[in-house]
């Protein structure tokens, strides 16, 4: 291409097209995106005491909504950091791995989420790419260290990388915010390897290599393992050893959490390394292919959670504002419904006693094999219901 300049500004201009393609605007179906959400409403009225997530992205997601922003607010901001991962990425190294992050489906995926994962990708990559430079750079990678771990847990594994490769411990002090602010709460399962281990450990090898980086890398129907699985080796082989101590340590903590937690969201911060890592060849093939699996805009989870959202907004119309509503995804609701809202039991006795309404949903099995008897045998009201098919229904309290 032309110039560093014109590169970074035609790969923003690409970054917010695929961005744009890929942007929804509805609440994500995974209860983390709302518990971000709630945490950081509970930020702006001092009712903060959750350690589960790094504080930052909360405060972040405060400031927002602070200014009046809602969720499309919320959502825009992380779209503006995977622009700006796209551009840092041109400016500080070249425009070939950032037009294969630009047009990267799990990448653009949670560009759409309220999460961190695109965020902490943005302040990881670049802490990555100017802590090697000479002068003042070490003051932005050392602030950039410092956001990573207010972001995630992972960034852990950032500091203590860069303390090893250049053998000094001072990369850590970057690190001290986000233990000072008890940010670290993943971080316990690095010190205990008690149920399911080390099944887990091989199940987390399994997915992650198997399927999760093969299907990020080459998302083509039944040669992504294969192909995929041998991109990421050349491109790990091909990574600087500093960027393969940060590699190996990542999923190190990922590999030890229990299988259960598994999912493509954690290695979206490694993505960005592993196509720097690979030469201009690959990377031309990866952006056609990318660019041929764009994920499409659409409604998350379809008709199912359309529904299920309309009977929670529903309630933030219909209900007293003291209401509390009983759901399976609980933050998801409370987000939208504005109104306290906690999950069923999913074994032993049902008590719903606590709750004035039951958002009755036909996506979980619980849903249908628990909660329904019970609500009519005990003479729950249906007060709203949402057409057919995948149906939802709200139902009251007897005489409420």
């Amino acid at each position: 291409m032309v110039s560093r300049p014109i590169d970074t500004a035609l790969l923003g201009a690409l970054a917010c097209i695929t961005a744009w393609m890929s942007f929804d605007p509805v609440l994500s179906p995974n209860g983390d995106n709302a518990e971000f959400i709630l945490a950081g409403r509970d930020i702006l009225t001092g009712s903060y005491t959750s350690n589960r997530f790094p504080a930052g992205w909360p405060a972040v997601l405060a400031l927002i909504q602070g200014l009046g922003g809602g969720l499309i607010a919320m959502k825009l901001f992380v779209v503006v950091c995977f622009v700006a991962l796209v551009c840092v990425v041109t400016w500080f190294h070249a425009w070939q791995p950032a037009a294969a992050i630009a047009v990267c489906a799990p990448m653009l995926s949670y560009s759409t989420y309220v999460m961190a994962e695109i965020p902490f990708a943005l302040a990881s990559t670049l802490c990555l790419l100017v802590v090697r430079r000479k002068g003042k750079w070490w003051i932005v990678a050392s602030v950039c260290l410092c956001l990573s771990g207010l972001f995630k847990s992972q960034a852990l594994a950032l500091g203590l990388a860069l303390a090893v490769f250049y053998k000094n411990p001072k990369w850590l002090l970057p690190l001290i915010p986000s233990f000072a602010f008890r940010t670290s709460a993943y971080a316990e399962e690095l010190l205990w390897l008690g149920s399911g281990f080390p099944e887990r450990i091989i199940n987390n090898l399994i997915y992650y290599f198997g399927t999760a980086f093969p299907e990020a890398l080459i998302p083509i129907p039944n040669i992504t393992t294969a192909l995929g699985f041998l991109v990421l080796g050349y491109a790990v082989w091909k990574m600087k050893l500093g960027i393969q101590i940060y590699f190996g340590l990542y999923l190190g903590m990922v590999m030890i959490w229990p299988d259960g937690w598994k999912d493509t969201r954690f290695i979206v911060p490694l993505l960005p390394v592993v196509f720097i890592a690979l030469p201009k060849q690959a990377l031309y093939a990866l952006m056609v292919i990318g660019g041929l699996f764009v994920p499409p805009k659409a409604v998350s989870g379809g008709i199912h959670w359309a529904h299920y959202y309309d009977a929670a907004i529903w309630a933030k119309t219909n209900t007293p504002d003291s209401a509390v509503v009983a759901a399976r995804k609980p933050h998801n609701v409370e987000v939208l419904s504005e109104r306290e809202s906690f999950r069923w039991s999913l074994t032993g006795p049902m008590d719903l006693s606590r709750a004035d309404y039951v958002l009755l949903d036909p996506i979980f099995t619980s849903s249908i094999n628990r909660v329904y008897p019970y609500l009519v045998e005990n003479k729950w009201v249906p007060v709203f219901a949402t057409p057919q098919p995948a149906q939802c229904i709200v139902f009251k309290r007897p005489n409420l």
